[in-house]
C-alpha cells in the first residue's frame, strides 16, 4: 500500500470540519487557531488533490470524494482512540474484556474459584476462557494473540517469551486412606516394592517425574497411566496403588477422595509454576493487570505449608 504524507491530526482535522460544517467550529473543538487549521486543509487539499470543501449558505460542505473519505476515517480515528487510550490504562471495574489464560487441570482446580469469586468485585466486566496446550504451542498462541497469559510447569519454553516466578513447588506421594499396608509414613522399601498410577501431562514439564521414576527402577511398576493428575486421587482411593502428584493439588483433594498425604522417600525433583507472556504484551495495561492479579491469587497457595 502507497499512503500519502497525511498525519493523524490532518485526518482529525478533516474530520471535524465535515462533521461541524465550519472551520471556527472545527477549530475550536480540536483547540486550534482558526489560521492553523486552515494550513491543515490547504495541506490536506495539495496531498490528496481534491477540493475537499466548498463554502455554501449552509457551511462547509464536503466534496463527494471527502464524503466517502471521512466515514472511513471516523472509524479509524475511533479505533486508534480506543487502542492509545487501551496501553495508558485499564480500569477493571469498567472494562469490559475476555481473557484467555493456558493452564492445565491443576491450576483450573486451585486457582479459578478464587479468580471468579475475586473478579466478580473487582472486575465484573472481564471474564476468562481457559486453553490447554502444550509447551511447544505456548509461543505461537501468545504471540498470535490466541491467548493472553500462560500460567504452569513449562521448563523448556522459549527463552524469546517473558515470564515471571509465581512458587516452588514439589510432589507428594498419595496413597488410600485405608490401605492395607502403608500406614501415615512411606519409606522407600515400601514405595519401590508399591504398585503405581502415572499421570503423564504430556506437554508440560511433568515427564521429569517418570524420568525420575525410572531411574528408581519404578517404570515397571506402573499398572495405569493417565493423560492429567485430577484423576489419580479417585484412582487410588480406590485399590491399593500409589501415585506421586504436586502436593497443593493432592491437599486440596485429600478430604473428597479419601487419601492420605506422605513425603516423597525418594529424591525426586521439586518443579516450578511461571506466568509466561508474549514481549508484544509486555506494555499492555489488560495485560500487566492480568499478570499481577493472578501472581496475587497464588500468594496464599504458595503460601500453605506440607503438611
Amino acid at each position: 500500500m502507497n499512503f500519502p504524507d497525511i498525519d493523524l491530526k490532518a485526518l482529525a482535522a478533516l474530520e471535524a470540519i465535515r462533521r461541524t460544517g465550519s472551520l471556527s467550529r472545527a477549530a475550536a473543538e480540536l483547540q486550534l487557531a482558526q489560521p492553523t487549521l486552515s494550513n491543515r486543509l490547504r495541506r490536506l487539499r495539495e496531498e490528496l488533490g481534491d477540493p475537499l470543501f466548498v463554502r455554501t449558505a449552509a457551511g462547509m460542505a464536503p466534496t463527494p470524494f471527502a464524503e466517502q473519505f471521512c466515514h472511513h476515517i471516523a472509524d479509524a480515528l475511533t479505533e486508534i482512540d480506543l487502542g492509545l487510550r487501551g496501553r495508558e490504562s485499564f480500569e477493571p471495574r469498567t472494562e469490559s474484556r475476555d481473557f484467555t489464560i493456558i493452564m492445565n487441570d491443576i491450576t483450573e482446580v486451585l486457582l479459578l474459584p478464587s479468580l471468579l469469586e475475586r473478579a466478580k468485585t473487582e472486575a465484573p466486566g472481564v471474564s476468562f476462557t481457559t486453553l490447554l496446550l502444550s509447551e511447544s504451542d505456548l509461543e505461537a498462541a501468545l504471540g498470535d494473540g490466541e491467548a493472553d497469559i500462560a500460567i504452569g510447569y513449562f521448563p523448556e519454553v522459549s527463552p524469546t517469551l517473558m515470564q515471571r516466578h509465581i512458587l516452588d513447588t514439589e510432589y507428594v506421594c498419595i496413597a488410600a486412606r485405608n490401605h492395607p499396608t502403608i500406614g501415615e509414613t512411606l519409606t522407600r522399601k515400601q514405595f519401590l516394592g508399591a504398585r503405581y498410577a502415572l499421570a503423564e501431562a504430556r506437554g508440560t514439564g511433568h515427564h521429569a517425574l517418570e524420568l525420575a521414576l525410572q531411574k528408581e527402577g519404578v517404570a515397571g511398576q506402573i499398572d495405569v497411566r493417565v493423560s492429567g493428575f485430577l484423576a489419580l486421587p479417585l484412582i487410588v482411593a480406590a485399590s491399593d496403588l500409589i501415585a506421586s502428584m504436586p502436593w497443593q493439588l493432592a491437599q486440596f483433594m485429600r478430604d473428597s477422595a479419601r487419601i492420605k498425604l506422605m513425603p516423597q522417600p525418594l529424591k525426586l525433583p521439586g518443579f516450578e509454576i511461571r506466568q509466561f507472556w508474549h514481549p508484544r504484551y509486555q506494555h499492555d495495561q489488560g495485560n500487566i493487570w492480568l499478570r499481577n492479579f493472578l501472581g496475587e491469587l497464588y500468594k496464599p497457595i504458595a503460601a500453605r505449608s506440607l503438611d
